[in-house]
């Protein structure tokens, strides 16, 4: 897993569920020998210029009617 992709959870949780969650002692921290596939990379790159330019690149297998 990538660590650049895990933020930490600024929001509240439903009350049902609070008792169930571990208590969190900070953020997650994943293995920092870590290398992301090409397939990984990929999507990052896909991401970063949808968002710079306002591209769709994502596959789709439907039209909105």
């Amino acid at each position: 897993m990538d660590q650049s992709i895990i933020k930490e959870f600024q929001g509240a949780h439903p009350e049902v569920v609070i008792e169930w969650l571990p208590k969190s002692s900070g953020l997650y921290k994943v293995d920092p020998s870590y290398v992301p596939t090409n397939k990984e990379k990929k999507h990052r790159m896909m991401i970063k210029l949808e968002k710079v330019f306002g591209l769709e690149l994502s596959k789709k297998h439907y039209k909105l009617v």
